[in-house]
C-alpha cells in the first residue's frame, strides 16, 4: 500500500508538479485561515467575559428596580439574608455638564 502511494504520489508531481504544489498551499493557507478565525472567535469571547467580569464584579445576583432608584431599606433586608455576603447599593442618574454644548454623562 505504501508503495503504490508513493509511485502514484511521484507520478502526479512529475505530470503536474505546479499544480500539485497550488493545491497543497491552497489546502495550507485553508486550514491556516480557520485556525486563525477560531484563535480570533475565542479571543474576542473571553475579553468580551473579562469586560463583563470587570464592570459586573463576580455578582451572583442583581436586583434592579423598575424605577431609576431602590428603596433604600430593601438593601438592609437583602443585608440580613444569611446567604448574602455583602451589598451595595448603586445608583444611576441622568446628569448634564453646564457649558456652551450640552454633554450628558
Amino acid at each position: 500500500m505504501t508503495a503504490y502511494l508513493l509511485r502514484s504520489l511521484r507520478a502526479q508531481l512529475q505530470s503536474n508538479a505546479l499544480l500539485t504544489g497550488l493545491t497543497v498551499a491552497g489546502v495550507a493557507l485553508g486550514v491556516a485561515a480557520v485556525l486563525s478565525i477560531q484563535i480570533i472567535n475565542r479571543n474576542a469571547v473571553a475579553a468580551f467575559r473579562g469586560s463583563v467580569r470587570a464592570v459586573s464584579g463576580q455578582a451572583d445576583l442583581t436586583i434592579a428596580g423598575t424605577t431609576p432608584e431602590v428603596a433604600e431599606d430593601l438593601i438592609v433586608t437583602v443585608l440580613g439574608d444569611a446567604d448574602v455576603s455583602a451589598a451595595w447599593p448603586l445608583s444611576r442618574l441622568t446628569v448634564a455638564i453646564e457649558g456652551p454644548t450640552r454633554t450628558f454623562l
